[in-house]
């Protein structure tokens, strides 16, 4: 991979977590500062007693953290919704055993910064690379994500 390349592709890297830190907080704060906030909190249950989804409802939108479950009780989703009602912030899927699925950050709704794609065992097979919803390049060759997990650590 190019010097160029791999300054960009660290230089992405650290804006993602920056976003995704600044992201998740602020989608907590503005759950927070919401009035009698255990009242707007639902809970949908499986028949087995496990919770299958929950999250806070304000305004006929879900707002703050939002968390879906598969039936054995493992997380399925958990992401944040702005005051607005769209995705923002760290965004995670998993896998029915538990690993993660996919990890990457939203913002106002839509994809931002590098968005990794993990198999069951838990390595990156693909990473989709986005700016404010515009899909700006994939990664999916295995040397292609060497190069770029080796630029990460």
């Amino acid at each position: 991979m190019k010097q160029s390349n791999i300054t960009l592709t660290i230089k992405s890297f650290l804006f993602l977590v920056l976003i995704s830190l600044s992201s998740n907080t602020n989608a907590e704060e503005r759950i927070i500062s919401n009035e009698d906030i255990e009242s707007k909190q639902y809970i949908v249950y499986f028949d087995n007693g496990n919770i299958q989804e929950k999250g806070y409802w304000f305004d006929n939108k879900n707002q703050g953290k939002f968390e879906r479950f598969y039936e054995n009780g493992n997380p399925s989703q958990v992401f944040y919704f702005d005051k607005y009602g769209k995705r923002d912030g760290v965004q995670k899927y998993y896998y029915e055993n538990g690993k993660v699925k996919l990890i990457g950050t939203w913002i106002e709704g839509k994809e931002h910064g590098d968005i990794l794609y993990y198999d069951e065992s838990g390595l990156i097979v693909k990473v989709k690379k986005f700016y404010v919803g515009n899909l700006i390049d994939v990664i999916y060759k295995e040397d292609d994500i060497k190069d770029y997990i080796s630029t990460i650590k």
